[in-house]
């Protein structure tokens, strides 16, 4: 088969350390050894834009003023988008180039695009442009057709590499935990950027009460800030609770080994974000054998392949036609008792998990689904 070049286009700058530049450039390495070769590219950054400045970089450092000549100059057959339709304004250039030029009256590029798409309410009818959504979810993809898009691509959702994320064996366990001073506790972690959508405060303070029940319980946040830019402190939050010595916040950028190490120490995965378009740390702590618990929100709950843990008692909250769902710590510090001593239940969960990401989340499964929808297209 002669090979196909695609463009992998992140909405976000590639010098930044993003889950979307991250999750393309993960993908762009599971394409190695497939039909398809591919260029990952991203906005210039800030610090670099001028009038008439270029608009794209790709991994090598080359800036594209126009996106047209870098298809040209690839000879790139499709493009994937990772990020919100307004971060890829060249589309619509392209379109309206391609409008006063064609003769059918369609104004859609000569190849596809992709957008790999998250959203939390359906879009605006027509937003998409010549978009061709291919939603990570099934709610994304419920949002999507209820805009009026009928035939959005299929489900293809975020991948790990589970050759990399892996259980830790006994042994391993006990050297990390002891490493980090863990010996004997019962550890609840959670990832994430310190943003209010993750609502590390609801985590916080779930513990709190959790912790006034299992004293050998500890709470493990790997983040990156422990002031978020809105100025909220979780240290100051975790010390107002009561709870700060049994609290450990890791901002240290972390390789993929130390970050499986992470998880492996890991008795319970928690999530309560009150919105999740997907959630990346979620896989990645299923494929380290780690049991997921969350609230019944779009993401999480769609990907975890057991409803034992999905939490209860959520206050729903409404904005612009979104929903999002708040945790009572209270009833999350009972549910988490409850299942802290079923160590049966967890492991077996644990297990569950990870063939879930092995079958349907490592970055090789969605390579393939990715390749064979390329080959739908001339």
């Amino acid at each position: 088969m002669k090979e196909k070049t695609v463009l992998l286009v992140s909405g976000l700058e590639l010098e930044n350390k993003t889950s979307f530049t991250r999750q393309l450039s993960l993908l762009n390495s599971a394409f190695g050894g497939t039909g398809i070769r591919a260029l990952l590219t991203g906005p210039i950054s800030s610090d670099e834009r001028a009038p008439g400045a270029s608009v794209l970089k790709d991994n090598f450092g080359r800036s594209y003023q126009d996106i047209s000549f870098l298809i040209r100059e690839t000879g790139a057959r499709a493009a994937v988008l990772l990020g919100y339709p307004d971060q890829f304004p060249f589309v619509n250039d392209i379109s309206n180039s391609a409008s006063d030029n064609a003769t059918d009256g369609c104004g859609c590029p000569d190849i596809p695009f992709f957008l790999w798409a998250q959203f939390s309410r359906p879009p605006d009818e027509g937003s998409l442009g010549c978009l061709i959504p291919v939603p990570l979810t099934e709610i994304t993809r419920s949002f999507i057709i209820s805009s009026g898009y009928k035939n959005p691509g299929p489900v293809i959702p975020h991948g790990v590499d589970t050759s990399s994320y892996y259980p830790l064996n006994e042994t391993e366990c006990k050297r990390e935990k002891y490493r980090l001073g863990l010996k004997d506790r019962f550890v609840i972690g959670s990832v994430g950027a310190n943003t209010s959508r993750k609502r590390f405060k609801n985590i916080i303070e779930s513990f709190a009460c959790f912790y006034k029940h299992r004293p050998d319980g500890f709470l493990l946040i790997k983040t990156d800030r422990v002031v978020s830019l809105d100025g909220t402190d979780m240290r100051e939050h975790a010390r107002k609770h009561g709870v700060l010595e049994a609290v450990k916040f890791i901002t240290d950028d972390l390789s993929e080994s130390r970050m499986r190490a992470l998880y492996g120490v890991m008795d319970l995965y928690l999530n309560l974000s009150e919105w999740e378009g997907f959630c990346i740390p979620v896989i990645e702590a299923m494929a380290c054998g780690v049991p997921v618990a969350t609230q019944p929100i779009q993401g999480p709950a769609e990907i975890m392949p057991y409803p034992d843990l999905i939490i209860p008692e959520s206050s729903i909250h409404k904005e612009e036609g979104r929903v999002f769902l708040h945790a009572n710590p209270a009833a999350v510090a009972g549910f988490m008792s409850g299942v802290s001593i079923n160590t049966a239940l967890l492991k077996k969960l644990g297990a569950e998990g990870r063939r879930a990401a092995v079958n349907k989340y490592d970055i090789r499964v969605a390579a393939g689904l990715w390749e064979k929808l390329f080959n739908q297209y001339p």
